[in-house]
């Protein structure tokens, strides 16, 4: 996880995974997440959800991240709750001027 919100705090473009497991009762929950880190500093984040290791849900966004103080709180925290936290909430917004294909 470290590794990832180090490529978001400095804008590194690449693609980034990881996944993040709940074990909820009966089932289990689990959030696969790829973030495109583009060379403009936004990122494409795509989430396939699975609950009882069937895909639910797919869904991509185009998002612009939190300051660079966000990240740098988030890499002093210690393994645990805290650190999940700053993995699912380190994007400001939606952003603006989204590429979109021509059909």
């Amino acid at each position: 996880m470290r590794c990832v919100l180090r490529a978001l705090r400095d804008g590194t473009p690449g693609q980034y995974h990881y996944t993040l497991d709940v074990l909820p009762m009966p089932g289990l929950t689990s959030d696969g997440t790829k973030l495109n880190v583009l060379p403009n500093g936004n990122v494409v984040e795509s989430v396939q959800k699975f609950r009882d290791f069937k895909p639910t849900e797919y869904t991509h966004r185009y998002v612009t991240r939190k300051p660079k103080a966000f990240f740098d709180d988030c890499l002093q925290q210690p393994p645990g709750p805290k650190l999940v936290e700053c993995v699912t909430t380190w994007s400001a917004n939606t952003a603006s001027g989204c590429p979109v294909c021509p059909l």
